[in-house]
């Protein structure tokens, strides 16, 4: 027999490429990207990387990116640069 165990409590994270400060609860989708340095690596990069977590926005834009770009190497600066609110 063994024992289940629930973890409800939220998770605190630091987006790597914006820094906003967030929590995730356990129940719901994370996020990340797989990174060289300050750069995304392309979905097919088959050299060292590190994964790292990211908020929902700077996840989807750099899968945008991604969509339009699939062999591009992302600096971190130009996801940031597009993750910042209009104004």
């Amino acid at each position: 027999m063994g024992i289940t165990i629930i973890d409800l409590q939220r998770h605190p994270i630091e987006c790597v490429i914006c820094d906003r400060a967030s929590e995730q609860p356990p129940s719901a989708s994370s996020y990340g990207v797989a990174r060289y340095e300050d750069e995304v690596v392309p979905d097919a990069y088959k050299g060292e990387w590190g994964g790292a977590p990211v908020c929902p926005r700077c996840y989807w834009i750099e899968r945008g990116i991604h969509a339009a770009e699939p062999d591009a190497f992302i600096p971190f600066s130009r996801i940031r640069k597009l993750s910042r609110p209009a104004g």
